[in-house]
Formats: C-alpha cells, sequence, structure tokens
C-alpha cells in the first residue's frame, strides 16, 4: 500500500512541532522555517525509525510538490493524523486531512473488483496454455 505526499507550500516562515501518529504509534516531528528539503528529510527519519512498530516506511520525494511518500511493503491499511493544529499536509509534506486532527485511513487496493481482474487474468492465462498444448497435439 502506498500514500503519496502532499505538495508543499514553499517559504513558509513558521516552524511546527508535534506528534503524528501513524499506524496507532507516536512519532515526534518538526518543521523547518524556510526549508521544506530539511522538514522532509527530518519528518521521512523520524518514521522510517519508528517503522518496525508501524510497518510503514517514509521516501522524501525531493520535491516540495511531492512530499514524503508513505510505503507499507506487506499492504496493510496506512492511518495517518497530526496530534497538533500546526502539523499540516502543506508545512509537513504527509497526506494528512484539512483538520490535521482527524485521521485517515489509506486501504491497501485488495478491492473485490481487483481480486475478479486478477481472477480473470488467472483464467485467461490458463485458457491459453491449454489451447497451446493441443494444438502441439
Amino acid at each position: 500500500n502506498e500514500v503519496g505526499g502532499s505538495a508543499m507550500t514553499a517559504g513558509g516562515a513558521a516552524t511546527a512541532a508535534g506528534t503524528i501518529t501513524l499506524n496507532g504509534v507516536d512519532i515526534a516531528v518538526n518543521t523547518t522555517a524556510n526549508d521544506s528539503a530539511t522538514t522532509r528529510a527530518s519528518i521521512a527519519a523520524a518514521i522510517n525509525a519508528k517503522s518496525q512498530e508501524t510497518g510503514v516506511t517514509a521516501e522524501d520525494t525531493g520535491l516540495d510538490s511531492g512530499g514524503i511518500k508513505l510505503t507499507a511493503a506487506d499492504g496493510r491499511n496506512i492511518t495517518l493524523k497530526a496530534s497538533a493544529v500546526g502539523l499540516t499536509a502543506a508545512n509537513t509534506g504527509l497526506a494528512l486531512e484539512a483538520t490535521s486532527t482527524t485521521a485517515a485511513t489509506y486501504a491497501a487496493r485488495d478491492e473485490p473488483e481487483q481480486r475478479g481482474l486478477h481472477r480473470d487474468q488467472q483464467q485467461r492465462g490458463r485458457s491459453e496454455e491449454l489451447g497451446a498444448a493441443c494444438r502441439d497435439l
């Protein structure tokens, strides 16, 4: 499961500090005034330091427009919220809700339609194999 980052506002003059909660684990984060690159690196490092507990890793996209991408390699859902109103999507690069203290859950992509599509692809592959075997006879 992957969650894209949020575009960051360049040149934010204020710093913010607080806690984000990622999959039930509290992580202390800080933003750096007028330096979104340092903010992204710092927040990504803080998230990655807790990845064993959360099951989620963070990637600094290197772009203000890309923010910080979160990945749960095992496909689990990603639930993210901030405990401080001063932490926003625009100053952290995280996919926080507009009201940052509201949790956002990003579900893994395993909807029934996708399972059905996967099953159809498998059946099509088997049909093609059977057709090839019959032609060989």
